[in-house]
This record gives structure tokens, sequence and C-alpha cells, in this order.
């Protein structure tokens, strides 16, 4: 776990991102918020399982983890994106 977790914020570091988001794929994700991805699969939303639509319910890609793993930058940028 502890070397996933260097991994993740590596590579956080590495691309110069403002927010990297540590999602998994389930075969049944009920219960858990869905990664909605754009066009050029990016992070577009994550939608908790309660405000799913249909096709949002589909989505196998989800934040399933008892703790949810974020790496963020601490600057005003980076604050737009957590809604």
């Amino acid at each position: 776990m502890l070397q996933t977790l260097v991994k993740f914020i590596d590579k956080h570091r590495k691309n110069n991102a403002a927010l990297t988001v540590m999602s998994a794929v389930f075969e049944n994700p009920s219960n858990c918020g869905r990664i909605v991805r754009d066009e050029n699969d990016n992070l577009k939303a994550i939608v908790e399982e309660k405000d799913t639509s249909e096709e949002q319910k589909k989505i196998k890609e989800n934040q399933g983890f008892k703790a949810q793993s974020y790496v963020m930058e601490n600057n005003e940028e980076s604050y737009g994106i957590i809604t």
C-alpha cells in the first residue's frame, strides 16, 4: 500500500497536476461515487451514488475507498476544482 501511495504522489508531482484522484474499477460499484470523464479522458466530476443519473450508474470507475485519495496543490487555482 505504501508503494502505491508513493507512486501516486510521484505521478502527481511529475505531471505538475493541480489535482490527482486515485480511483478503481469494480464490476458492481453500488454505493460508490462515480468518476465521470470528458472526451479526453480527463476527470470531469465525481458524482455520488445518490446523485447519479441512470447513465452514470453504468460507470464502473469509482471512488470505492474507505479513505478517498487525493493529492492537490496548495494554490487558488486548485481550489476551483473542488465543489
